[in-house]
C-alpha cells in the first residue's frame, strides 16, 4: 500500500484471475467538504476474467457509484 496521510491511497490486489490499482483520494472542496475520488485500474489475468471484466464494467461502476454515495450518507449523517 502506498499512502500519502489525509490525502491519497493507493494499494495493488492480485487474485481470483484479476490484478488492479485502486487509487482514492481526498481533496478538500471548501466549506468543510472533501471530494473522495476512487479510480480503479485492472485486468484479467486470464482470457475469461478478461471478458467476464468487459461486460461487467458498467454494473461495476453503477456499484461504485452505489457505494460510494452510502458512504457520504453515512459520514454527513455524523
Amino acid at each position: 500500500m502506498d499512502v500519502t496521510p489525509n490525502r491519497r491511497y493507493r494499494s495493488r490486489v492480485r487474485g481470483g484471475g484479476i490484478a488492479a490499482t485502486i487509487e482514492t483520494t481526498l481533496e478538500p472542496v471548501g466549506d468543510g467538504q472533501t471530494r473522495l475520488t476512487l479510480r480503479w485500474s485492472g485486468r484479467g489475468s486470464n482470457p475469461l476474467t478478461l471478458i467476464a471484466l468487459l461486460l461487467m464494467k458498467r454494473r461495476i461502476a453503477q456499484r461504485t457509484d452505489a457505494d460510494l454515495r452510502s458512504l457520504r450518507r453515512l459520514a454527513e449523517a455524523n
